[in-house]
């Protein structure tokens, strides 16, 4: 028995922590744990800023938007990290700068490799930097991660030109969304491509 606190506190990680006399222990501990150490305050400011970038994206004002992630990074180097970045590559590749794009799209994958939106942002960037197979090998990767994508006229569209440019649609290999009678997402699986 240690006083009128809890003795075992089980946290959704599986994290047994025991002795927790009071109250404001277990707030800290599970604050650690829920936002990565940082301060509540820290991630309400650094989401803040990200939803002033998704504003100036939205308007197109991708040097505001590159402006507000790049603070909100600064912030908060935590759980929400990968949404900005993924954001500001977006921005970087609005501006024109491919380069700084991928970089940004790099660093979602590092951080949050099953996370699809990653490679969707790799993929853009390589494609703006006319690395065409690279290109296609990060759209295949997103797909397999989000096979929804395949519902997404826009990714059709993009996946399909791109397929075009790299090998020049070669017969008797199916695109997504070209008619194939067994479905655009068992063509794909089935080329592996």
């Amino acid at each position: 028995q240690c006083g009128a606190g809890p003795n075992v506190v089980l946290l959704p990680s599986g994290l047994v922590l025991r002795h927790c006399n009071t109250m404001p222990h277990i707030a800290r501990i599970v604050q650690r744990q829920v936002v990565g150490g940082q301060s509540v305050a820290a991630t309400l400011e650094a989401t803040q800023l990200k939803v002033v970038g998704n504003a100036a994206m939205q308007r197109g004002d991708c040097i505001q938007a590159i402006d507000a992630y790049t603070e909100a990074l600064n912030i908060n180097g935590s759980h929400i990290s990968h949404t900005i970045l993924s954001n500001r590559s977006a921005a970087h590749l609005l501006k024109g700068d491919g380069l700084s794009a991928l970089e940004d799209a790099d660093s979602v994958i590092a951080l949050k490799p099953a996370w699809h939106k990653g490679y969707v942002r790799q993929a853009e960037a390589l494609t703006a930097l006319d690395q065409k197979q690279k290109a296609l090998e990060a759209w295949t990767r997103a797909l397999e991660l989000e096979d929804s994508l395949m519902e997404s006229p826009e990714f059709l569209q993009k996946f399909r030109e791109l397929k075009r440019r790299v090998d020049g649609s070669k017969s008797g290999e199916q695109i997504p969304g070209s008619g194939d009678s067994d479905g655009a997402e068992s063509s794909v699986r089935k080329q592996k491509i």
